[in-house]
């Protein structure tokens, strides 16, 4: 399996995962967010939902891109 990302889906999926996590900011305290949070968070969220907005073909590849979304700080506001 290929789970290389083209540049254009890599941008869908980080776009996807700021709006995933602007909805979730009135659920946490700021300062105490951590990856672990995250995918908690996202299991109740339903995998399947997420992968579908976006953009991931499997749950590997979407928590795969998840923590490069995470650590690269694209969703902290400047």
């Amino acid at each position: 399996m290929n789970t290389t990302l083209s540049d254009e889906l890599r941008e869908q999926l980080l776009v996807a995962l700021t709006n995933q996590w602007a909805s979730m900011a009135e659920e946490m305290d700021e300062g105490d967010f951590s990856p672990e949070d995250f995918y908690a968070i996202q299991q109740t969220q339903s995998d399947a939902s997420l992968i579908s907005e976006s953009g991931c073909s499997t749950d590997d590849e979407l928590n795969r891109f998840i923590n490069d979304w995470y650590y690269s700080g694209f969703w902290i506001a400047p």
